[in-house]
């Protein structure tokens, strides 16, 4: 689960340091590792990999109790939930 986790933690950290326009294109998750493919306008520059990297390593590696909802979309949109396209 922890790495399923990440994708998201990871797509949050790519579209809060690069641009809204990040999408996921695609995710590989397995227990050992994961791949993130994602869209955007241009190469990702040293430093805003390192910032990505800063921002979204630890909330990965804290391992937080993940809690799972189901409602609806309206009222998850107003609450503590984000839509990522």
């Amino acid at each position: 689960m922890l790495n399923h986790s990440a994708t998201h933690i990871l797509h949050y950290a790519l579209r809060d340091i690069l641009s809204k326009d990040v999408h996921q294109a695609g995710s590989m998750v397995a227990p050992e590792r994961l791949r993130f493919d994602f869209s955007h306008n241009g190469p990702v520059g040293a430093g805003d990999l390192a910032t990505i990297e800063r921002k979204s390593t630890p909330r990965i590696r804290e391992n937080a109790e993940v809690v799972t909802e189901e409602c609806l979309r309206r009222r998850a949109q107003g609450g503590r939930a984000r839509v990522l396209r």
